[in-house]
């Protein structure tokens, strides 16, 4: 069957329209209303399904009314092909979309006030390959209960947000560059649903991505590069990103806040000047296989009497700790390696209480763990190798477990335990220690239990002045000069230790240490 076809062209002509309003008061449900090159200042409010075509190139056909909305949407499907819309009123948007579906094809959407595309009520977009630009405000807002899919769009050059999900609004953005906005790349609020996916979002004087209120938005391949903070999530709604990249961020590249509990998969952040994760406010979130590369201050943080679980995390080139748990937070960490980091690989302080299995740390230049200021914890089945300080350091009211954990190569002592801090080994192994193997400093405290200590360039255990110690079924073997060394005055409880093959003079003085014999 024919199309019905009309044709508008800005210089009456014989057989045509001089403006598309009439062309619209004229067509049929159906019709195809070509347009030739020329501006169109008129105000569109279409009832009927009709397509709307460039008859020459995108760009030739300008449609800029003076005041009001450039395009209002009420018919159940509308195509509009080729077109530029280029609104000029302060307080409406350019495309207005209650009702059925406006479906953009190769358009460009200009903006002048609040923002450049509305959908509210049942209205819905299908935009594909379109450019979006308001220098006034938002690029889109979504706040309909339709489906609308955004795809292969550049939405770029905004006063505010590039698109704002809002209400229980549900689109698909997919394929689409957003940049140079001076608000969110994408802000989700209210109820909002959503899925964001292949995207790439840059430059935003805001959070590339803010999900908030109780948004349940999925974010998915999408890639952050060059804002300000890469991902802010507070939403009390279970969001949900994976395999997506936060590159180059001003501050933090991911945060959560106020009590939120995302799931974060295979999402990797480097060249934050900020901390590469940072979660805070109660916040909880569960992380799998992500990476934090490259981070300017501490790789993940957490504190404010967060909680999260992290499996299989990677920091590595970190311009300061690790990873940072502070403020009373009970972080569980599960198979977490840490690498090549300029401070301490896991620092624990103010009442943190986290559970790390599985840990690696190589190459801390700092302490591999370090625990002080009322830091709680405990470390199972984990390794830390070629700390530049201590392996592992406990002090100022610290106090830590260590369990089936290996120190190994640790540029000072391998265990060591500072004024008012406390820690307990079992099945531990301590090797090749720069310093004493295990160390006890005046006020310190150590208990350890069937756990081995050799090849440390000092003492096996050096137990200091004002010290207090226990090893039970230990083995201190080849160490550089005494197996174990007391110096302290303090009760000191050895029993059943096999201590030999160790270069020094003896084994100190035994002071007050109770317990004898031990097996050499």
């Amino acid at each position: 069957m024919t199309r019905h076809v009309l044709t508008v062209c800005a210089e009456q002509r014989e057989g045509g329209y001089r403006t598309i309003g009439e062309a619209l008061e004229a067509a049929r449900s159906g019709a195809v209303i070509s347009v030739r090159p020329g501006r169109y200042e008129e105000n569109l409010v279409i009832t009927k399904m009709v397509t709307i075509t460039a008859e020459d190139v995108r760009g030739s056909v300008r449609i800029s009314p003076k005041r009001g909305a450039v395009i209002q949407v009420v018919a159940e499907a509308v195509q509009l092909t080729g077109l530029v819309l280029q609104g000029q009123d302060d307080d409406l948007p350019t495309v207005d979309v209650p009702r059925g579906q406006a479906a953009l094809q190769d358009c460009e959407v200009i903006g002048n006030s609040w923002t450049a595309v509305l959908t509210r009520q049942q209205g819905a977009l299908a935009m594909r390959g379109c450019r979006v630009v308001n220098p006034a405000g938002a690029g889109i807002v979504e706040t309909s209960t339709g489906s609308s899919v955004i795809e292969d769009c550049v939405i770029e050059h905004l006063g505010t947000s590039a698109v704002v999900i809002g209400e229980r609004a549900n689109p698909v953005v997919r394929n689409c560059v957003m940049r140079d906005a001076r608000g969110n790349g994408v802000c989700a609020n209210g109820e909002a649903r959503g899925v964001i996916e292949d995207c790439e979002i840059s430059a935003t004087d805001k959070p590339a991505l803010a999900l908030e209120e109780n948004c349940s938005t999925r974010v998915l391949r999408t890639a952050v590069r060059d804002t300000s903070v890469g991902v802010y999530l507070s939403s009390s709604s279970r969001v949900v990103l994976e395999d997506c990249t936060v590159t180059g961020t001003q501050g933090h590249a991911v945060v959560l806040a106020a009590g939120t509990d995302p799931v974060l998969r295979r999402c990797r952040t480097s060249r934050s000047a900020g901390h590469g994760i940072h979660v805070g406010g109660r916040s909880r979130g569960t992380f799998e296989e992500c990476e934090v590369s490259g981070a300017e201050g501490t790789g993940i943080w957490v504190g404010e009497s967060a909680g999260p679980s992290l499996t299989r995390t990677a920091v590595r080139d970190c311009g300061d700790v690790g990873v940072e748990l502070v403020g009373e937070c009970s972080a569980e960490f599960d198979r977490l390696e840490i690498r090549d980091v300029a401070g301490p690989g896991v620092s624990v302080r103010e009442g943190a209480n986290p559970l790390l299995r599985r840990l690696n740390v190589i190459d801390a230049r700092g302490h591999g763990i370090e625990v002080l200021g009322d830091g709680r914890g405990r470390v199972e089945a984990s390794e830390i190798s070629s700390a530049g300080r201590a392996g592992v350091r406990i002090e100022d009211g610290g106090n830590t477990y260590l369990g089936s954990t290996t120190v190994r190569g640790s540029g000072g002592p391998g265990v060591s335990a500072g004024r008012t801090g406390i820690g307990a080994l079992r099945d531990c192994d301590v090797i090749d220690s720069g310093g004493d193997g295990l160390l006890v400093e005046d006020g310190g405290e150590l208990t350890v239990t069937r756990s081995r200590v050799r090849g440390s360039r000092r003492h096996g255990a050096m137990l200091a002045a004002g010290s207090r110690a226990g090893l039970n079924a230990c083995e201190l073997i080849d160490n550089t000069l005494d197996g174990i060394r007391i110096e302290s005055t303090e009760p000191v409880r050895i029993t059943d230790c096999v201590v030999t093959g160790n270069r020094g003079p003896g084994s100190g003085r035994p002071g007050r240490a109770t317990g004898w014999p031990w097996r050499t």
